[in-house]
């Protein structure tokens, strides 16, 4: 009731509202923060420098092979980085949120040792669930939600955590989409009033600049890996839940509705193929548009981004809407990023076979 009453006050469409959210955010204490954030950084540029010696010292390479999308051996693993300004934030904060840190570690330690030995999916699985239910116990989910709501929660968090790990496939692309998702997360944090710890938020933007610096080039320094695509996508999946749980409303949930559409609709053309839906491959539309339609890695990756940005404003300006107007508006924005992906995947594939048959 008391966050139903916070809603009503800043969610309406009203004037007022929009300018007592920015007099707020205008008179913040822009001099601590500029030093703490920046201090934030410079420490993770440190902390990741000392990871490239250790990767180069460790042999922890990416090897280009025929499915690769870069042609130079590339230090992977660089989203760890990720994970460490997380460690950053646990002792600065006072160490908050114990079952989301457990369950995040759970799952970085799974996923950096996923980069080096490729563990198989049987000894994954139950890992994931194990982190997954330290994220559901930090989301009092455990303590009197039915068994359905559990159930949808954890298939839920393993197919957007395995997923967001496909689409990590070219430079830029994940630094750039998780800055955009970030971004959004931290204004609405902000407008709700702090349902989350936004220093939490602001300290992983920290790393996801210092990782992007490394990554966003036309031949990167480093890649993300598991360690970094997966740490990344659990938290995301956790400021996202919070934000629901504390809105009413699942409509935030299209935060990451670009890469979902792209997820699911790739799947379903391999089922159609037969083919393996664990085994690596080329056939997200991202990957046809930079090896079918030869755009570079950069531009892609900016077209993800900016496309889940405009989505990202769409799903704000629609919260406070009634339920049904919500439905009808968010599957309309799953449409037409359905057809969107369908179109270019079509004019891509066809572009190729034309050049092959020239």
């Amino acid at each position: 009731m008391k966050m139903r009453m916070l809603l009503s006050e800043n969610g309406g469409n009203s004037g007022a509202s929009i300018i007592r959210f920015m007099n707020q955010f205008i008179h913040s204490n822009l001099s601590n923060v500029f030093v703490t954030y920046s201090s934030v950084t410079l420490i993770l540029l440190l902390l990741i420098n000392i990871y490239f010696r250790l990767a180069d010292k460790f042999d922890f390479v990416d090897r280009p092979n025929e499915r690769s999308s870069h042609s130079i051996p590339t230090i992977l693993g660089g989203g760890i980085i990720f994970y460490l300004s997380l460690i950053l934030y646990f002792i600065y904060s006072g160490f908050q949120y114990p079952w989301f840190f457990a369950g995040i570690t759970i799952i970085t330690v799974l996923s950096l040792a996923d980069d080096k030995f490729d563990i198989p999916v049987r000894f994954r699985m139950p890992v994931q669930l194990i982190a997954t239910g330290c994220l559901l116990q930090e989301l009092g989910l455990l303590n009197g939600s039915e068994l359905w709501i559990v159930g949808l929660f954890i298939v839920l968090t393993t197919g957007i955590v395995n997923a967001y790990n496909f689409m990590d496939g070219i430079n830029g692309i994940t630094a750039m989409y998780s800055g955009v998702v970030l971004i959004s997360l931290w204004v609405c944090n902000k407008y709700f009033n702090y349902i989350v710890d936004g220093r939490l938020m602001l300290f992983l933007l920290c790393s996801v600049v210092v990782f992007g610096f490394y990554n966003i080039r036309r031949k990167a320094r480093t890649f993300a890996g598991d360690v970094g695509a997966v740490a990344m996508a659990f938290m995301l999946i956790f400021f996202i839940s919070v934000l629901i749980k504390a809105t009413g409303t699942f409509v935030f949930i299209l935060f990451l509705g670009v890469y979902g559409v792209d997820s699911v609709l790739t799947i379903l053309h391999r089922i159609y193929k037969r083919e393996n839906i664990f085994q690596a491959h080329r056939s997200h539309l991202y990957q046809i548009m930079v090896h079918s339609g030869r755009k570079s890695h950069l531009k892609v990756a900016g077209i993800y981004a900016g496309s889940q940005a405009v989505v990202n404003v769409m799903v704000f300006s629609i919260y406070d809407k009634p339920a049904l107007f919500q439905f009808a508006y968010s599957a309309g924005i799953l449409v037409v990023l359905a057809v969107l992906y369908e179109g270019l995947r079509i004019n891509y594939l066809n572009k190729s076979k034309g050049k092959r048959n020239s």
